[in-house]
């Protein structure tokens, strides 16, 4: 495949990721974000400890959200443009390791801030909603890292 050509390739999957992944998952981050505030603070109990607890699940959710914004971000607006570059000009090719390597390791991280949120929830029992809109998130983000790491990133190892 020529170079302009892996280019071309690479940046409708990528358009595709950005499509189909970043954005929806966003709008789950957003639905979710809701959910959890209704849902928790109808659940508050009376006590320190029932606030507490809600204080838990905000701070797991802030952290995930805080997360997977900054890491799209950092792919939309550094790691993606540097492949596409790199395709087009294979001598650039080993400046992109060091970023898609990061960019892995953030995707192996995020197991933990998944399952930070829904121990949190467990808690709540109650937060029937949030935890399904958690669940499909999970899932829509295995998909999607797995696209990026066996599709995507493979290009530029």
């Amino acid at each position: 495949m020529t170079p302009g050509a892996a280019a071309s390739d690479a940046a409708a999957l990528i358009e595709r990721l950005v499509l189909e992944y970043h954005e929806p998952e966003l709008e789950m981050l957003d639905r979710l974000g809701e959910a959890l505030y209704r849902e928790t603070r109808a659940h508050i109990g009376p006590g320190p400890q029932s606030v507490a607890t809600a204080d838990q699940v905000e701070a797991a959710f802030g952290a995930l959200a805080s997360e997977l914004a900054s890491h799209f971000r950092k792919e939309e607006n550094v790691l993606f443009p540097l492949l596409l570059r790199a395709l087009e000009e294979p001598e650039l090719a080993s400046m992109v390791r060091g970023p898609v390597a990061a960019m892995a390791a953030e995707h192996r991280a995020l197991p933990a801030l998944t399952g930070g949120l829904t121990a949190a929830l467990r808690l709540f029992p109650g937060a029937t909603e949030s935890a399904a809109t958690l669940a499909a998130l999970v899932a829509h983000l295995s998909d999607h890292m797995r696209v990026e790491d066996e599709e995507l990133f493979p290009r530029m190892r």
